[in-house]
């Protein structure tokens, strides 16, 4: 069988594991959230690897340094689901996202930037997390959307407990206005909805973010969030 996308470790027990069959009957394989699942020797007991879609292509038309002359240029852009080798360029992103928040990042050596490079790369080989990224010809990663499935006691509206968290949208200033943020959200949604027990997705909405919420079908709450910093010593 040939795989077109990227192959995803997933535990069999939580993404509704199925059996897929021929025409006659016959066992064809498994399915897991209706994606064709391979068992691979060496991958954890009642895991599996998920085959995800080819990455999505955006072919852009954008002024360039190569352009001196002003006239635009046509640029493929991937989206596709982010690894651990892409920590440092999501903590880098991270950090634009918060200067176009008014918000102090330091230098880059910060030891914020460290342990948020750390936290990407162990937290991206997890089933719990997922980011996906927007990939130029040349690799740079120049948007990002971090999805994470968060566990709380259980509610009425939620007897499971088990919700999603959106965050750490961001685009770089040349490459925004193109949609990759939108796309970047959107596969977030797939992946939530196909290889997670969330309910809901929640998310934190800045001013200028709002609208491209909204119009993925986000709402606002009926409680404001409020938080407090633990003071010790």
């Amino acid at each position: 069988m040939r795989w077109p996308g990227a192959l995803l470790a997933v535990p069999l027990l939580r993404h509704g594991l199925t059996k897929s069959r021929g025409r006659s009957g016959s066992s064809r394989g498994w399915l897991v959230g209706g994606r064709p699942a391979l068992s691979v020797r060496g991958c954890p007991a009642r895991t599996a690897l998920v085959a995800w879609p080819r990455p999505t292509l955006f072919k852009v038309r954008r002024a360039g340094p190569d352009k001196p002359d002003g006239r635009i240029r046509r640029v493929e852009i991937s989206i596709r689901r982010a690894v651990s080798s892409d920590a440092a360029a999501l903590a880098r992103l991270r950090s634009v996202m918060f200067e176009a928040m008014q918000v102090q990042v330091g230098d880059r050596d910060s030891l914020w930037l460290a342990e948020a490079r750390e936290w990407f790369t162990h937290q991206l080989a997890t089933s719990d997390v997922a980011a996906f990224v927007a990939q130029t010809p040349d690799g740079g990663i120049v948007a990002a959307a971090l999805g994470q499935v968060t566990r709380h006691a259980p509610s009425p509206a939620n007897p499971s407990g088990v919700s999603g968290q959106l965050s750490n949208v961001v685009t770089d200033p040349e490459y925004r206005r193109l949609g990759l943020s939108r796309a970047c959200v959107e596969q977030l949604l797939t992946w939530f909805r196909d290889l997670t027990d969330a309910n809901d997705v929640g998310l934190f909405a800045t001013d200028c973010g709002a609208s491209l919420y909204e119009s993925l079908g986000f709402g606002g709450r009926p409680n404001p969030a409020m938080s407090l910093n633990i003071r010790r010593g």
